[in-house]
């Protein structure tokens, strides 16, 4: 099952950290920050893996099968990294 929805500005007020997968959505979450607080709650998801290169994951519908693959990597061990943050933050 999969499940979608629009970000909206009340997810600033449910959620501590906003990943977004590219730059198009960054720019679309950044445009609904309501102040210097939302805005330090996102960042872009690879970030996780290359600090500060603001990269996008590609969209692997447009790749052949290894860029599925390769998206699932590193989305993977990025996820692991927010397990850990969440986790360091709980100790």
């Amino acid at each position: 099952m999969h499940r979608a929805r629009l970000f909206t500005t009340r997810d600033f007020e449910r959620f501590d950290y906003i990943y977004a997968m590219d730059t198009s959505h960054y720019q679309n979450i950044m445009k609904q920050a309501r102040s210097a607080t939302d805005r330090l709650k996102v960042d872009f998801m690879l970030n996780l893996l290359y600090p500060g290169k603001n990269l996008g994951v590609i969209d692997p519908w447009y790749h052949d099968l290894k860029a599925f693959e390769k998206v699932f990597l590193q989305l993977d061990e990025a996820c692991d990294l927010i397990v850990d943050r969440i986790s360091s933050n709980l100790a």
